[in-house]
């Protein structure tokens, strides 16, 4: 799995600003998706469940050191209170606005670190753009994940597998990409897998694996220590049967992970240009060891997502379609690594495979950007509302210095009513 000695130290200037080139890009195609996808109300004028009455209402009502620190079903969120913590120290008719917001440039980093780690690897600005796009752009990245807090975790964990991905490979690690797994690990409860994956990196010998996993790793014991200490809300009463979560699979995952509600041979399209790249190693690129490397990570990533999509619907005993967003986004990630290298390990040979080199990587992009601009407006978990910001000017009106106002944040009608209780200190003009 190693590189070509002296390819990555070719024309530094030129590849870093067309790796920066990438990883803005990427990162502008995140934060647009966060809060252009949704229809109905707009993204920034709503909050999700989570959002309002657990990690804001901390805020509010509780001391602002306390609310970092405070675990939510058994783990902590440290990200998602950080980003609270901000929003309530403004006025809180801004504070949908500001949730949003701050939660799309979190996410927007995020993709530009695997855009960084992808071009870097593959030497190709457009790998890097084709990997990161299925973190924003995915199904359920629009429908549920983006644009909020307290689904932030599966983009965390998403992009940092991706980015150590490209490190076993011979990609370079970073500092960003060990700060993006410090906080995915101080965010999500899949933590111990960074670790492994860390873990992974330093066998490979890889340079900064170890200062990767050290970070990671110490974050990581933040986290189990709250796991181990702390109930969680107990799952459903019923295990899920291996027939369901084989048809969640097929219906979530394939046919409807990554473009929406689509026939299932369209949900097919991005399995088999995945399946496709990878025959296509096999057969055009002489260096079996290192196309048996690549083959090997690119499926480890795949496998991580479908693994993780399983895990949480066993342990949570639900068949969530939110899960459906880690296999869909870690897909296209992958695919961005094996077209990438493809076109890499064949270009400037003078035979047919040499010569159709140019064409991979544009192929790919031209058909999931089709697949992706269709489905990119949707109606979204949030779309039917409330406005917040409209809640809460009607919350201001009757509002008592002595009371607290209610705001409503779920969608009616509702099997849960989700609400956020501010100060009447703070709402009333």
């Amino acid at each position: 799995m190693t590189m070509d000695p002296g390819v990555s130290d070719m024309h530094p200037f030129l590849r870093r600003r067309d790796m920066a080139a990438a990883a803005i890009a990427a990162a502008g195609v995140m934060f647009l998706a966060a809060v252009l996808r949704q229809e109905g109300v707009p993204k920034l004028s709503t909050l999700w469940a989570e959002d309002g009455a657990v990690f804001l209402q901390c805020g509010y009502l509780g001391s602002p050191l306390a609310c970092v620190g405070q675990p939510y079903q058994g783990y902590v969120h440290v990200v998602p209170r950080l980003i609270s913590l901000a929003a309530v120290s403004l006025p809180p008719s801004a504070v949908a606005a500001t949730v949003g917001l701050l939660s799309a440039l979190v996410a927007a980093l995020a993709a530009a670190v695997v855009a960084w780690s992808i071009s870097d690897l593959t030497k190709s600005p457009l790998a890097g753009i084709i990997g990161a796009s299925g973190l924003a752009l995915v199904w359920q990245a629009g429908r549920e994940v983006l644009g909020n807090t307290a689904n932030l975790h599966w983009v965390l964990v998403a992009a940092t597998l991706a980015a150590i991905g490209c490190a076993w490979l011979g990609g370079r690690i970073t500092m960003a990409s060990i700060a993006l797994a410090v906080a995915a690990c101080l965010t999500s409860a899949f933590a111990p897998v960074v670790v492994l994956a860390g873990g992974i990196a330093v066998l490979l010998r890889r340079p900064r694996a170890a200062a990767l996993w050290l970070a990671s790793g110490a974050a990581t014991a933040i986290q189990l220590a709250i796991e181990l200490t702390t109930a969680r809300i107990a799952p459903g009463a019923t295990p899920i049967p291996l027939r369901d979560v084989t048809e969640f699979m097929r219906h979530e995952v394939i046919r409807n992970g990554f473009f929406g509600d689509v026939p299932l041979a369209v949900g097919l399209v991005v399995p088999a240009l995945l399946a496709a790249t990878l025959v296509g190693l096999v057969v055009a690129t002489p260096d079996r060891r290192r196309t048996a490397g690549t083959i090997a990570v690119v499926l480890a990533m795949v496998g991580a997502g479908l693994g993780l999509c399983v895990l949480s619907i066993l342990v949570n005993r639900a068949l969530n379609p939110r899960y459906a967003y880690l296999p869909a986004a870690m897909t296209i990630a992958a695919l961005g690594v094996a077209a990438g290298m493809l076109a890499r390990d064949v270009a400037g040979r003078m035979d047919r495979f040499g010569r159709a080199a140019p064409a991979v990587l544009p192929v790919v992009a031209v058909v999931l950007g089709i697949g992706f601009g269709a489905s990119f407006r949707l109606d979204s978990r949030a779309s039917a509302g409330p406005d917040v910001p409209s809640e809460i000017a009607e919350a201001a009106a009757h509002c008592s210095q002595a009371a607290t106002a209610t705001i409503f944040i779920s969608p009616r009608p509702a099997a849960t009513e989700w609400v956020l209780r501010i100060p009447c200190a703070r709402v009333a003009p």
